[in-house]
């Protein structure tokens, strides 16, 4: 890191307080608002200030003030926030304050912290990554003159909110994307009888619909039971192949290696359902099952999966679950057309759009990410690091 005459690399500990968070007892948490907010990590950050509480304490164990910034020191490590007024902190949390605002500006601090965010790195510890009150003192900060420091917050406050306003619209045409594509999922299963004639074959924003039969079954009455194949030993699963294995984390796909698990041979297309993540995903290839949590369900002959998949994301079957919530998924009723090829034409105008949808969403967030890289290389060329 290359420095200017006038600027010193200093400790931070050097320069602010450090306060690790400790988490008082649960008897005095409440979602009332008695006491103070009370957070335990990053989940109410934003990009700046810290969002909304969503529990409070009456016993307050460490306290970091307003303007203080908040570091995320358990996984993951190192992203900030600003408090904006007196809160509790739990064990997930740091608060840094400078020792001397006339000397060393916290607002300086927020923006050099984002700019080595990537170069904070904790200890891997059985369960989380973290960082502890010392590793957070030993950071090399660069300390320029006040004024300097003034300077620096200025330019990049501005460039920052100009980035902001882009990113805003960029977000904006991403959700209205995505807003599309769900409101014409949702209207195509919304109100669909038995016997219900449909006018038109079309496609459009507002709804999409086809002349045919709906059927209304209770959802439990629709599926088969799912069997696997034995359990795969390391020396069988290495001579077989590499198959994803199927879990909770990264969208039910996570790795393509494992010592064992249970192989699942895939005939035709099934839906896989994620019991804690309320997520769904259509799965048509051979995968090892490496998740509990992780829910197969097979339709029945005479319902196209990829309709049924449509049907799902569109219902509120979608937010019961699976396991915790059986018993009121299985009297949940859905409707799908009768005809398989009717299904089929809804599949492909639902496949069509969704392709487009898709694309548009590439393009925005492509937006978005050089938006956040200009940023770090404003950042990177300010500190020189």
């Amino acid at each position: 890191m290359k420095t200017n005459s006038k600027w010193e690399m200093k400790k931070l500990g050097d320069v602010c307080d450090v306060i690790a968070g400790q988490s008082p007892d649960g008897k005095y948490y409440n979602n009332n608002g008695k006491g103070v907010p009370f957070y335990q990590g990053k989940k109410e950050f934003t990009d700046k200030y810290v969002g909304c509480p969503a529990v409070w304490t009456t016993e307050i164990t460490k306290e970091a003030q307003k303007g203080d910034i908040l570091m995320s020191v358990r996984a993951p490590v190192g992203p900030i926030n600003f408090a904006t007024e007196k809160i509790c902190i739990g064990r997930g949390l740091a608060a840094i304050r400078s020792i001397n605002e006339k000397e060393f500006s916290n607002d300086y601090l927020f923006l050099f912290l984002i700019s080595i965010q990537d170069k904070i790195k904790g200890s891997a510890g059985a369960v989380f990554a973290s960082i502890n009150k010392k590793q957070i003192e030993d950071i090399l900060v660069l300390v320029p003159p006040r004024d300097e420091q003034k300077r620096i917050v200025s330019k990049l406050d501005k460039l920052f909110e100009n980035t902001k306003k882009l990113e805003d619209i960029a977000r904006r045409n991403l959700q209205n994307a995505k807003n599309i594509f769900n409101s014409v999922l949702k209207e195509t299963f919304r109100n669909n009888k038995a016997d219900t004639d449909r006018q038109t074959d079309r496609l459009d924003r507002k709804t999409l619909i086809l002349k045919t039969r709906w059927e209304v079954r209770r959802f439990d009455d629709c599926i088969d039971k799912v069997t696997y194949s034995a359990k795969l030993k390391k020396k069988d699963f290495l001579s077989k192949g590499q198959f994803p294995i199927i879990s909770q984390e990264n969208e039910f796909i996570n790795g393509y290696s494992c010592d064992k698990g249970k192989l699942f041979k895939v005939a035709e297309p099934i839906i896989i359902f994620g019991d804690h993540t309320r997520t769904l995903k259509y799965v048509d290839f051979d995968f090892i099952l490496g998740a509990d949590g992780v829910k197969i369900i097979k339709p029945k002959k005479g319902l196209n999966p990829k309709i049924l998949y449509y049907c799902m994301l569109s219902n509120p079957i979608k937010s019961l679950g699976y396991a915790r919530h059986y018993r009121e998924l299985k009297e949940t009723t859905i409707s799908y057309p009768s005809d398989i090829l009717e299904q089929q034409k809804i599949v492909s105008k639902l496949d069509e759009l969704s392709l487009r949808t898709k694309e548009l969403e590439v393009i925005y967030q492509k937006k978005i990410d050089d938006l956040l890289e200009l940023k770090k290389s404003m950042l990177k060329r300010t500190f020189c690091c």
